[in-house]
């Protein structure tokens, strides 16, 4: 059977395949010279050479689109282009540490450095008095043309790159100090990440370091933090010969004494230090020694009992911060997320009115009371609230124990119970969310006395409290609805809601509230 020529040139024995092959192969001998490492700034100003010729070229084909030709005024906008581009994005550290940066992060860094450059020649353009001679229409154009020009470029170097490290080139030989779960987290990290071109040659430890013991986290508090998404909890774990019982095992290849010749003997490049939070002492030692030697040295911190929080980073002057409890709702993004519940819960009031006047009605005949039952509630920032409901349950006398509700629960009232059922009597917080005591979506309001107990059994409980609570979360859309009677439901609950947390965006809230559709027809754990 003949083959299809498209396919076969493309093959490892077509024409296509036995040239990279060809280079691939000339790239693997120049490699084993260091070529490669030794070359690695004219590469850098290669790649940023290309960058400018993106721009140049996108500036041709505007200028050739907007004004019918490509004349001396643009040559004179290329030029000071050229000299402000090479000035930024090396002031930017565009180029710096790109491996270790994913696509979108990549994007980010480039928007910001392009976006610095438009800047400066809008200004010079304007104080030179360019700015007659280009439109605003010919500026905007060429802003983003050169910029997907650009980003276009940057991904077709890491797709070669990606090419070249699959093939043993462009590799950074890396060795990791420390031990315990941190060595492991992050040498699993760097092994499920193969695009970086880290290659894990092995790791350095002591037994005197296995020996330290190393507390869980929380410990003496009843409590422990847990790891957002692992479905589970994250205590530290000491021991190298953890290594023997996970998929990540590198190679043993000594004891700090060993560093220099180890370092000589297996050509590192990068060096990477990890330890948990109890082994400060031999952390500091093992930095101290490590920053005499010829290579990069890396400092991973042990994050485990930090997990469940936000880990944004900031500096003050040449201090770096890291924001465990920030809010994700800060300037523009708080903004967004108002303008997303005022309009949500207003076109959910208008179609829902009708609804919600007749479960009114119901409530009101059925049973005697208050059609509203309002709760204290603790909202953002931990001040009390009063949230409002579809009363559901009988009229309780006054100092009755408080208790939640529960399958079967007999304060319960036949039209509640379908209520609760439908998750029906939540609707008037819908008017909570114009108030702006509640979000349309977040970790869902406790009574203070729920809050006060687990606040004081499972840690980082009241950072559900950095945002609004909502009418409907993540933690719900997961099943994570009903009674909460043991401190295992509570925590499996708190890794939802932190996860919203830190992750939040609009594009969450939508799936969020398309899911909740799924889950109120399900009914799980609704009573």
């Amino acid at each position: 059977m003949k083959s299809d020529p498209a396919s076969s040139s493309s093959s490892p024995t077509g024409p296509l395949g036995r040239l990279r092959d060809r280079i691939i192969g000339l790239l693997h001998r120049h490699s084993s010279q260091g070529m490669l490492s030794r070359k690695y700034p004219l590469l850098t100003e290669l790649w940023q050479f290309f960058d400018i010729l993106a721009v140049l070229l996108a500036l041709v084909l505007v200028a050739e689109w907007s004004h019918g030709y490509f004349g001396l005024k643009h040559a004179l906008v290329g030029a000071i282009t050229s000299l402000v581009m090479l000035l930024v994005y090396a002031w930017t550290d565009l180029y710096y540490r790109v491996r270790t940066r994913s696509v979108l992060m990549d994007a980010q860094y480039l928007m910001r450095a392009w976006g610095l450059v438009f800047l400066i020649l809008l200004t010079t353009g304007y104080l030179l008095q360019f700015h007659p001679h280009f439109p605003t229409g010919f500026a905007i154009a060429w802003f983003f043309t050169g910029y997907l020009f650009q980003l276009a470029l940057h991904v077709l170097v890491r797709a070669v790159l990606n090419e070249l490290r699959k093939h043993g080139l462009n590799i950074r030989r890396a060795l990791l100090v420390g031990t315990g779960e941190p060595l492991q987290r992050f040498c699993r990290l760097l092994e499920s990440n193969p695009w970086l071109g880290i290659q894990v040659v092995g790791y350095v430890s002591d037994p005197a370091w296995e020996r330290t013991p190393v507390p869980s986290a929380g410990q003496g508090e009843g409590s422990k933090l847990m790891a957002v998404g692992a479905g589970g909890e994250s205590p530290l774990l000491e021991g190298v010969a953890l290594f023997q019982q996970e998929e990540c095992m590198p190679e043993l290849l000594g004891r700090p004494d060993d560093l220099e010749e180890i370092i000589q003997e297996h050509e590192i490049g990068e060096i990477y230090i990890t330890f948990p939070v109890s082994h400060s002492e031999p952390a500091e030692r093992i930095i101290r020694r490590a920053i005499n030697l010829p290579v990069n040295v890396n400092w991973v911190p042990d994050t485990s009992v930090v997990e469940a929080l936000s880990r944004r980073t900031e500096s003050i002057e040449d201090q770096p911060l890291v924001c465990l409890t920030d809010s994700p709702f800060r300037g523009g993004r708080r903004t967004l997320k108002r303008l997303e519940d005022i309009i949500l819960a207003t076109l959910a009031l208008g179609l829902l009115w009708p609804l919600m006047l007749g479960i009114a009605i119901a409530v009101k005949v059925t049973s005697p009371g208050p059609i509203i039952f309002r709760q204290q509630r603790h909202g953002l920032h931990g001040r009390t609230i009063s949230v409002w409901k579809f009363r559901t349950m009988r009229v309780q006398p006054e100092g009755e124990a408080k208790r939640q509700a529960s399958p079967d629960d007999e304060r319960i009232t036949p039209i509640g119970r379908f209520l609760r059922r439908w998750s029906l009597d939540e609707l008037p917080q819908i008017i909570n969310v114009l108030q702006g005591r509640m979000s349309m979506v977040g970790p869902r309001p406790h009574p203070l006395w729920l809050d006060e107990y687990f606040g004081a059994e499972i840690d980082a409980y009241m950072q559900r409290h950095r945002v609004k609570p909502g009418i409907t979360g993540w933690a719900q859309v997961h099943g994570l609805r009903g009674e909460t009677d043991t401190v295992e439901k509570m925590e499996r609950r708190l890794q939802y809601d932190l996860y919203y947390i830190n992750h939040w965006s609009p594009w969450l809230d939508f799936k969020i509230l398309f899911l909740t559709v799924f889950a109120v027809f399900r009914g799980t754990n609704a009573y």
